[in-house]
């Protein structure tokens, strides 16, 4: 039988994430990736990229999912 479900979990130890304060996730979310960021590559009946970052500015968090690529 396959699992339902799947669970990750992360604690970033990072107070001031390097290079985050570049790319504002309203309007640069394709760019979270090129500093500090957790990816995960996910294969199930599609391809799915997970990225996600810190945004020290404003104090957000930033999840940016897309599918379908190699």
């Amino acid at each position: 039988m396959m699992p339902r479900h799947f669970y990750v979990a992360i604690h970033w130890k990072d107070p001031q994430p390097y290079g985050q304060f570049a790319f504002n996730p309203r309007y640069q979310a394709n760019k979270g990736w090129a500093g500090d960021a957790v990816q995960l590559r996910i294969k199930t009946d599609r391809i799915s990229h997970l990225t996600a970052w810190y945004y020290a500015p404003t104090d957000e968090p930033a999840l940016q999912i897309s599918y379908g690529r190699d």
